[in-house]
């Protein structure tokens, strides 16, 4: 009986049979069939939600009372406050703000960044935020007729922020498109040779080299007066070149000397995974050098002194504000991992 009604069809419209044809087609019999399927297949959902959006956006900005600045602001703040980052609904959104030739939405690259990795929608971050970069860029005056003025000198030149180039090149570099990541760094996010060296040593999969660069250039960056923006980078790709090392003694002391503290965590979410993935490798305490015998020396947990860890997650735990986004912004096999851990320190 199960199987009958798991495989029963609901006919939601019969078709005249004969030479005359259905002339007269009610709205309701395309919406009801249209919504049945959209109920059955997520991607056919997801298809037909930004589809009808855009074709009632665009025909409510023809009517000049209808105030559609109001719909623009909502897409965003779905986009900027989702937690759950469900990739049909986020996918959705994104075609929206991507498909309207005149819509108001221009999301942070952090958002388009963040929404894209964690939803698995990259390629659709990924034209959007080169959608918005482009449209920055200011269309220079089409050359007078005989005029002897180069055109070199109506270049146009990009407003885009180094943050946009640098969530655009993160999104490429998720989805292995390493060239395009690499040119992107090399040639809008950092001029310095330092960045170069290592994006090469990290493409070439040495990520001890790569370190080694990032270490020294961030060492040396106040005494070369290097640019902010590459000290940036460099402290940035020296923490993805210690976990690639599996160093996680020293990913967890950078972390928490980056951030400060705990509750700092929650607004980097970049942090938040290093903190988590590191803490949740040193059961039984962190490496840590000591000046007086000149090496390394394992400080073990002690209930003094537990692992940083555990009472981050406990408080977590009871704060739904905090779980929701912990919940779904890291990968299934570390929720199991967490889930042992907390087991094991209880």
């Amino acid at each position: 009986m199960r199987e009958q009604a798991r495989n029963k069809v609901n006919l939601y419209r019969a078709y005249r049979i004969g030479e005359l044809p259905d002339i007269e087609v009610k709205y309701s019999e395309l919406i009801l069939p249209l919504q049945a399927l959209a109920q059955r297949d997520t991607d056919i959902a997801r298809q037909l939600f930004s589809t009808l959006f855009l074709a009632i956006y665009e025909s409510l900005k023809k009517d000049p009372k209808k105030n559609v600045e109001k719909l623009d602001q909502h897409v965003q703040t779905m986009l900027e406050t989702s937690t759950k980052f469900f990739p049909p609904f986020i996918g959705s959104l994104l075609r929206i703000a991507f498909g309207s030739s005149t819509s108001h939405i221009v999301l942070p690259a952090k958002v388009l960044g963040k929404v894209g990795s964690e939803s698995g929608n990259y390629h659709m971050s990924i034209m959007l935020l080169e959608k918005q970069i482009t449209e920055r860029v200011p269309v220079a005056p089409p050359p007078a007729k005989r005029s002897k003025t180069s055109s070199l000198s109506q270049s146009t030149v990009s407003t885009a922020t180094g943050e946009d180039w640098s969530e655009l090149a993160s999104l490429y570099r998720a989805i292995d498109e390493t060239d395009f990541f690499r040119n992107i760094y090399e040639r809008k996010i950092s001029t310095s040779e330092k960045t170069s060296l290592g994006i090469h040593a990290e493409l070439m999969g040495d990520y001890r080299l790569a370190y080694d660069i990032y270490n020294q250039a961030t060492n040396n960056a106040s005494f070369n007066h290097a640019a902010p923006n590459d000290v940036a980078i460099w402290e940035q790709q020296a923490m993805e070149s210690v976990e690639k090392l599996v160093w996680w003694d020293q990913l967890a002391i950078a972390t928490m000397e980056l951030v400060g503290d705990t509750a700092s965590l929650w607004e980097n979410r970049t942090h938040l995974g290093y903190f988590i993935r590191s803490h949740l490798k040193l059961l039984e305490g962190i490496r840590k050098y000591s000046n007086e015998e000149r090496k390394t020396k394992l400080n073990p947990w002690t209930a003094d002194n537990p692992n940083p860890l555990y009472p981050f997650l406990e408080e977590a735990l009871q704060d739904k504000t905090k779980f929701a986004p912990l919940l779904f912004s890291q990968p299934s096999f570390l929720l199991c991992l967490i889930s042992i851990f907390l087991l094991l320190s209880s």
